[in-house]
């Protein structure tokens, strides 16, 4: 009987231990195949992240890079335009300062000697004394040609002068509003050209 109750609680103890061993083995295999599966997830998940973090950092890359490079190009256009500026007003101050009474009169002279024949010519005048270029033409007119002159004060030009036959709409532009965009047009193009170089 002794040994039937060794049997019998060996018979149970194995049962027990090898079903319990088997409910372990089982609870162990899903445990594994759970941890492996939500570790494939959480790679996937951080692979996605990096994806997304790499996209993410090469657009701001290339907003930064267009950025910047918009900047440098508004940069090089303001530049250029303050230096074509610059180069303006000391073209246009260089004209102004040119014109003085004895230019002006001997300009005057040889367009009342070569173009008028004859005729009386109008002067329009500014930056300079009027009453003492008028007697400066007036003497050399007198005595070498048979025409007359006028010369009047015009507040709206800044410096130089026009020219033109009384009575007539044509007429020489000496001003130097006039001879600066003259000369734009000769020397801004060369002057763009070797602002654009780079």
């Amino acid at each position: 009987m002794e040994v039937k109750l060794e049997k019998l609680i060996e018979k149970i103890k194995n049962e027990g231990v090898g079903s319990a061993q088997k409910e372990a083995d089982k609870v162990i295999k899903d445990a594994q195949h759970k941890a492996k599966n939500e570790l494939e997830s959480a790679q996937k998940e951080i692979k996605i992240q990096e994806e997304n973090s790499k996209k993410e950092i090469d657009s701001y890359r290339s907003n930064a890079n267009n950025s910047i490079k918009q900047a440098a190009r508004d940069t090089i256009i303001s530049v250029r335009d303050e230096i074509k500026k610059l180069f303006n007003n000391a073209l246009n101050k260089k004209i102004s300062n040119s014109f003085d009474e004895d230019l002006i009169k001997n300009i005057i002279f040889e367009i009342a000697k070569n173009w008028s024949e004859g005729k009386d010519l109008d002067v329009v005048v500014n930056g300079i004394d009027v009453d003492k270029l008028q007697k400066m033409v007036t003497e050399q007119v007198r005595n070498e040609l048979e025409n007359s002159i006028e010369i009047k004060l015009d507040k709206k030009i800044s410096h130089g002068f026009r020219i033109g036959i009384k009575g007539e709409d044509m007429h020489y532009d000496f001003t130097d509003e006039s001879i600066l965009d003259t000369l734009k047009l000769y020397l801004n193009p060369k002057l763009n050209k070797i602002l654009s170089e780079k």
